[in-house]
């Protein structure tokens, strides 16, 4: 038997089967190992994937939503797009859109967030002209070096 068929074949029998499966690396479930696709593929309309299918299994929106997103985030856009984006695009193809009240409350919470971000915005710049004018007002004494050559 050659080095690598005896570390296949290398299990301890004697522990409970689930602890040999549950600490050795090689048995570890990534979420993209089950991301298979099924269906046919000439019929674009249904193929679907084990990954997809267990993501709208779940029950807890919030839960599915997230799922949703993390797989889009990970294997399907695997670019640098906003949190915001990824979530829009998961409860769209979820079927689980924003109602009209969500809209308005993020509307809402985002006008709020501006008028703070441009209120702290202007008593900066109150700040920075008061200190250039008590700046101008002030006498301001400067010594320099010179030195004097004939």
């Amino acid at each position: 038997m050659t080095k690598v068929e005896a570390e296949l074949f290398d299990y301890d029998l004697g522990k409970d089967i689930n602890e040999i499966f549950n600490n050795n690396e090689r048995f570890k479930l990534e979420p993209n190992a089950l991301d298979y696709m099924l269906g046919n593929p000439e019929e674009q309309e249904e193929l679907t994937s084990v990954r997809l299918n267990y993501i709208r299994s779940i029950k807890d929106e919030e839960q599915q939503i997230n799922e949703m997103t993390k797989y889009l985030k990970d294997t399907l856009i695997k670019k640098n797009f906003p949190d915001e984006l990824y979530e829009w695009v998961s409860r769209d193809c979820l079927g689980l859109k924003y109602k009209k009240y969500e809209i308005e409350e993020m509307k809402r919470k985002y006008k709020i967030n501006k008028k703070r971000e441009l209120k702290a915005k202007k008593e900066e710049d109150k700040k920075q002209k008061l200190l250039i004018k008590q700046k101008k007002k002030c006498l301001i004494r400067e010594s320099k070096e010179t030195i004097i050559s004939f």
